[in-house]
C-alpha cells in the first residue's frame, strides 16, 4: 500500500515557459468559450461575474492538472481539499452548466499538454453553439427586458396587463409574490417597436396602487 501512494513518479513537471504557455491558452481558449456564451446569451439579466468564472475555472483546472500529474496520491489530496468546500451556486439555465464543464474540459486538455484537443474541442464547441443559436430548434421567445412591481389591490393588475399589451409585443408573467403586505408581480416582456422604456415606467407610475416599478434591460436600470 506504501508502494503504491508513494511519490516516487517519473512525472516531471513542467518547465515555466511550458506551464506559462499552457494556462495562456488555456486562458484564450475559455475567453472563447466565454464569447460565444456571451453571443449566444437569450436572457434579460446578463452575468458578468459568470462570464469572468468561466474564463478563470479553465486557469484553475489547468493549474491543477499541472501540479497533480500522474501523482495518484496528490490527486486524492486536491480530491479531499475541494471536498470541504460547499458550493451554493444555484444554476437557474442548464446551459450555463455546459459552458462551466467547457470551460473545465479545456483547462484540463491544456493542463495535460494535449493542446491540439483542446483546440478542437473550442472550435467545435464554439461552432456548435452559433448552430444552434441561429437554427430553428434553438430559437424561442425572445425577452428583452425585465419588470416588476408591487401592487396593493389584485384588481388594478387588469388595467397594467392593459398597458402593457399596449406597449410590450411579448409578455410573460414569471412569478408573483407577497413583499410587505403588497403582492410583487414580476414580468419579462419584449417592447414594441417605437416603444421606449421611459414610457412604460411613467405610465405604470400613473396607474392606481401601483408602486416600486423597477424595468431591467441589458442597458440600463429604471426604478422608483
Amino acid at each position: 500500500m506504501e508502494e503504491f501512494f508513494s511519490e516516487q513518479s517519473y512525472y516531471q513537471f513542467p518547465s515555466l515557459e511550458a506551464a506559462v504557455y499552457a494556462l495562456l491558452l488555456s486562458f484564450l481558449l475559455s475567453t472563447v468559450i466565454a464569447l460565444t456564451y456571451r453571443h449566444t446569451f437569450r436572457g434579460t439579466e446578463y452575468n458578468k461575474d459568470f462570464f469572468q468564472a468561466v474564463v478563470l475555472i479553465s486557469i484553475i483546472a489547468a493549474t491543477i492538472m499541472m501540479a497533480i500529474g500522474d501523482s495518484l496520491a496528490r490527486g486524492l489530496g486536491i480530491l479531499g481539499a475541494l471536498a470541504i468546500i460547499r458550493f451554493r451556486f444555484r444554476f437557474d439555465n442548464p446551459k450555463n452548466i455546459i459552458y462551466i464543464f467547457a470551460s473545465l474540459a479545456i483547462g484540463i486538455g491544456c493542463g495535460v499538454h494535449g493542446f491540439a484537443v483542446a483546440v478542437a474541442g473550442t472550435i467545435v464547441f464554439s461552432l456548435v453553439s452559433f448552430a444552434l443559436y441561429f437554427s430553428p430548434v434553438g430559437k424561442a421567445p425572445v425577452y428583452d427586458t425585465s419588470l416588476s412591481f408591487l401592487i396593493d389591490d389584485p384588481s388594478n393588475i387588469t388595467a397594467v396587463e392593459s398597458l402593457l399589451s399596449e406597449y410590450c409585443q411579448v409578455i410573460k408573467l414569471t412569478s408573483i409574490g407577497n413583499s410587505n403586505e403588497l403582492i410583487k408581480y414580476e414580468y419579462q416582456i419584449t417592447l414594441k417597436k417605437g416603444a421606449d422604456h421611459y414610457s412604460i415606467f411613467k405610465k405604470l407610475n400613473e396607474v392606481e396602487n401601483v408602486s416600486n416599478v423597477r424595468i431591467n434591460n441589458r442597458a440600463s436600470v429604471d426604478r422608483v
